[in-house]
């Protein structure tokens, strides 16, 4: 071998190794594997038609925006600039249009343009799953459940007061259901709603240190009102003296001033800390400190009390009351099946194209080329059973995802719709899980560098087999 051709090959080594360093699933890496394998023959058009449907206009709208420098992907900042950088990220997108207006979903009457609107706003939440789950996890709790829950449960007055200022994010809101005592049994939440017949207002009140709400996410800093759920207490109509408990309602809270943005009167606000993960999202506490609310502030679709004084409700029982009014927690766990699954794709993007560029062993003399590592059954057995079951919960998030959009009138598929999406919310999850494990390893120390993306997808999704 000639000092040229060994100087050449050595170059050529470097070069590869060069390119190894930062491969994450947003970076052009066609120069790395164009000297690696034959590229497969395949009809990618005809794969991302069959995968996400013919239409996939504001996807592609929302993979585009991510072009923003708003968008850059960081990983060196505080807290507080990733919770900033959250907000400013969401009010960017709703400056655009990026989703439907309540003005423009109440006055549309045409089924068809209202599954346009939906599926307008489905595409762009998906889109932003690939991204970033704290970003992803700020719209979801903003507009999936604080919105969700006006939009489904509450009065048209409240639905036409707050849902534009919402849409805009211009006052944005929190879903202040979990505790401290109580979060997978939110049947056990212990903060108070009183039904005061004098005053004719609620009294929403944290009797106990458990009581307090916890883990609500954008509460800490970027929410100023609050969907929140009691136990709703009203006077015996015999005997006033006495209570009678109507179960789980949701009521719309003010928790902050408009202009100061200080906590307001009888409301106390702390901050979860940081996290281990997910640092994006501000997670709070919530205290209430007998705060009155007006009566048309309970979103009472399914139950609250009238004009006269009066309880009543379309349920007979507190059970079939507390399912209708959760749905949105329901429908939630489509989402958190379809984003999962999303950043499991991303995480085996990153991972199969580096093995596929990665090259060790093998090598019969000095400065040819080592047997890529994607070429080791080992390695094969390691990734592409997790990508075969990432393609096979892609359909079932979609399948789910049809069940969703569904006839929601029809309440006797509620509970169908609820153990279902739960099943596949975990199974979706703990997959996650083992692939960004799995993904992390087969990337070796790469791996762990920040700017190829694994470590902090780890980070940030670790919660996700948790909350919801």
């Amino acid at each position: 071998m000639t000092t040229t051709s060994a100087a050449s090959k050595a170059q050529l080594r470097l070069a590869s190794l060069s390119a190894q360093l930062d491969i994450s699933a947003r970076d052009p890496i066609s120069s790395v594997l164009e000297t690696s394998l034959p590229p497969v023959q395949l009809n990618r058009d005809a794969l991302s038609v069959l995968l996400d449907g013919e239409d996939q206009t504001w996807r592609n709208w929302m993979f585009d925006q991510m072009k923003h420098p708003l968008f850059e992907y960081q990983y060196n900042v505080t807290k507080e600039e990733l919770v900033t950088r959250n907000q400013e990220r969401t009010r960017h997108l709703a400056s655009l249009g990026f989703r439907p207006t309540w003005a423009e979903t109440k006055e549309n009457n045409d089924l068809a343009k209202k599954y346009d609107q939906s599926n307008k706003f489905i595409q762009i939440q998906d889109a932003m799953s690939y991204f970033d789950n704290g970003f992803s996890t700020l719209n979801g709790a903003h507009y999936g459940l604080y919105y969700g829950s006006i939009r489904e449960l509450g009065s048209e007055a409240l639905q036409d007061k707050w849902l534009p200022l919402a849409d805009t994010f211009e006052v944005p809101g929190c879903f202040a259901l979990t505790e401290l005592g109580h979060g997978s049994n939110p049947r056990g939440i212990e903060t108070e709603a009183h039904w005061d017949i004098k005053e004719g207002c609620y009294i929403i009140n944290t009797p106990n240190t458990t009581a307090q709400k916890y883990w609500i996410g954008a509460a800490a800093e970027t929410a100023y009102m609050s969907v929140v759920w009691a136990q709703l207490f009203v006077p015996h109509p015999k005997d006033p003296t006495r209570s009678i408990h109507k179960g789980i309602h949701a009521f719309l809270v003010p928790i902050r001033d408009l202009t100061t943005r200080a906590p307001l009167a009888g409301v106390t606000i702390r901050n979860c800390g940081t996290k281990s993960g997910l640092n994006g999202v501000d997670n709070g506490r919530l205290w209430f400190d007998h705060v009155r609310v007006p009566r048309h502030m309970c979103l009472d679709k399914y139950g609250g009390v009238n004009e006269q004084g009066e309880y009543e409700s379309i349920f007979e029982s507190k059970e079939q009351r507390f399912g209708g009014q959760l749905v949105n927690l329901s429908e939630g766990r489509v989402g958190l099946s379809i984003s999962s699954n999303n950043i499991s794709k991303t995480a085996l993007t990153i991972a199969i194209r580096y093995g596929k560029s990665r090259r060790q062993f093998g090598a019969r003399a000095v400065g040819e080329l080592e047997t890529l590592i994607m070429d080791y059954k080992l390695h094969q057995r390691r990734l592409y059973p997790l990508l075969a079951q990432t393609y096979a919960q892609h359909f079932a998030a979609r399948a789910l995802a049809v069940l969703r959009d569904g006839d929601k009138s029809d309440f006797s598929l509620l509970k169908h719709f609820h153990i279902i999406s739960s099943g596949l919310k975990s199974l979706h999850t703990w997959h996650l899980l083992d692939t960004l494990q799995a993904t992390r390893e087969a990337c070796g120390g790469q791996g762990l560098k920040a700017s190829n993306r694994i470590g902090q997808m780890k980070a940030d999704c670790d919660v996700m087999a948790t909350y919801e």
